[in-house]
């Protein structure tokens, strides 16, 4: 949960608005820091670390990046490896899980492939067909 919540309140940071993420006025990180007690700010269900402010304002590694977006992206739980399984099976998100691939064609022969039907302006012919479709006479009134 905290490297979640790093990663959020070192957006600002991390889009370089500021230099350090709690001069972020909007942040959450700036009302904790200035114990400005707004209503919509909540407890963390886990004690905040002593030195947080210096931890979300240290670098983040670009793989502790890429899990967090892969996370998000494919709506994943993220965490270790147990952990990571045994929520996803509690909540129902076992497909997350699963990489994210579209199964192959089968595989056809040349010969056995079938031009797709696609129309075909006025006028002109089709290969392999033994007219020519007709041209529409002209709309206009002489």
């Amino acid at each position: 949960m905290l490297t979640v919540c790093r990663n959020v309140e070192r957006n600002a940071l991390r889009a370089n608005l500021v230099k350090r993420a709690d001069q972020w006025r909007w942040s959450s990180l700036w009302q904790r820091v200035y114990a400005t007690q707004v209503h919509w700010l909540s407890a963390w269900p886990v004690a905040l670390p002593t030195q947080w402010t210096v931890y979300v304002n240290a670098a983040q590694t670009e793989s502790e990046l890429a899990a967090l977006r892969h996370s998000v992206k494919r709506g994943s739980p993220y965490g270790d490896e147990v952990w990571h399984e045994e929520t996803a099976v509690v909540l129902g998100l076992q497909a997350t899980m699963r990489p994210h691939v579209r199964p192959g064609k089968a595989k056809t022969k040349a010969s056995e492939k079938k031009p797709a039907p696609f129309p075909c302006p006025q006028g002109w012919s089709l290969p392999g067909f033994p007219f020519t479709i007709p041209s529409r006479p002209s709309r206009r009134q002489p």
